[in-house]
């Protein structure tokens, strides 16, 4: 099972592995739940200046967001993404998880045949409880 996350805008303010760059509670959330449905190796961070990242590449911070771009510059970045993910070799008929905002999927997602965003209704408030309810967490 691939499972897609995005980058958030809270870093650190150094070079970091991917898994480690971003620092808010909703990304650590994320990237904990996705480490609880696949191995580490099918986890792919979505981000808005380097694209397809994985979780131990090393990044510089950065300030960049897609919900700051139009249509068509959020479509050219998705096609970036597309690329990187044919360049990975991909199966796009894999299982495949978005636990991502509309701007970083919506594109995306429509490549994938097998592909599910089970936080796509949900607001912030309600992605942390969900995140805690699934990794047996109490209210932190």
């Amino acid at each position: 099972m691939n499972v897609f996350i995005s980058c958030v805008k809270s870093k650190k303010t150094k070079p970091s592995k991917a898994s480690e760059l971003y620092i808010s509670s909703l990304f650590k959330y994320s990237f904990r739940y996705a480490l609880s449905l696949t191995r580490r190796d099918k986890i792919f961070i979505l981000s808005a200046k380097y694209g397809l990242v994985r979780p131990d590449d090393i990044i510089q911070p950065y300030e960049l967001t897609l919900n700051n771009m139009n249509k068509r510059q959020r479509q050219e970045w998705a096609y970036k993404i597309y690329k990187q993910l044919v360049q990975e070799g991909i199966d796009f008929d894999e299982e495949t998880i978005f636990l991502c905002g509309k701007k970083y999927r919506e594109f995306i997602i429509t490549r994938f045949t097998n592909a599910k965003a089970p936080l796509k209704n949900l607001g912030l408030g309600e992605q942390l409880k969900f995140y805690r309810e699934a990794l047996n967490e109490k209210n932190k």
